[in-house]
């Protein structure tokens, strides 16, 4: 998906068509059972983008700032206005929703959104989000930490795993996510990118299963 977010919405339409084109064609060719949606911006997120960017030294987790918000973050509302990076601008949830139509219009199941943006390591599991569109992910990847790293909120199973960092004040570790595809599952594990050992999300959780219906096992 290329939706560039600085531009005007009505120029998406030739890129949302051709994405509505490609998913009706694959359910027309049973032998297609994973579909991916591939994008640089995430569709949720509990790092910096998503307002979670303050280190709160009491209580030693990551807490959010809304970044959209004139009276509390001044700063972060007036770099949305001009340039919409963060979730909660305008903009950036316009490009979700019109690939959330596409995808609802489509027929297509897709199983997992894959997407950096985000200097961290995050799987997202919210599977009752948008019942509406059944068709839609339930499940988020975020893998953006391979040569930087920032802020993310500390794990919170089972919805919101994290490679949250409580002793360098919620850093996420540097690292990449691997997909691992069989006929009835999708295999996710994280690694550190210093040592190469898989990363425990959260939970004790180091490896993730996810079934052809979408759903975190």
């Amino acid at each position: 998906s290329a939706l560039p977010l600085r531009t005007d919405p009505a120029t998406w339409r030739p890129a949302l068509d051709s994405l509505r084109r490609l998913l009706v064609n694959s359910t027309q060719r049973p032998g297609i059972v994973w579909r991916i949606l591939c994008q640089h911006n995430p569709w949720y997120s509990v790092g910096d983008h998503g307002g979670y960017s303050v280190w709160d030294e009491e209580s030693e987790t990551v807490t959010r700032l809304p970044d959209c918000d004139k009276d509390s973050n001044a700063v972060g509302w007036l770099i949305n206005s001009l340039d919409p990076e963060d979730l909660c601008a305008a903009k950036y949830q316009a490009q979700i929703d019109s690939l959330r139509s596409v995808i609802h219009e489509s027929g297509a199941k897709i199983q997992l959104v894959l997407s950096g943006h985000e200097h961290a390591l995050q799987l997202l599991s919210y599977p009752d989000r948008h019942p509406s569109c059944e068709l839609c992910p339930k499940i988020h990847v975020v893998s953006g930490a391979g040569a930087k790293t920032s802020t993310v909120k500390l794990p919170s199973p089972p919805y919101e795993y994290t490679a949250s960092q409580r002793t360098n004040e919620g850093e996420s570790l540097a690292g990449f996510a691997q997909l691992k595809f069989e006929s009835a599952k999708m295999r996710v594990v994280f690694y550190n990118s210093a040592n190469g050992d898989m990363i425990d999300m959260g939970g004790g959780r180091r490896e993730f299963w996810i079934s052809r219906n979408g759903q975190l096992e």
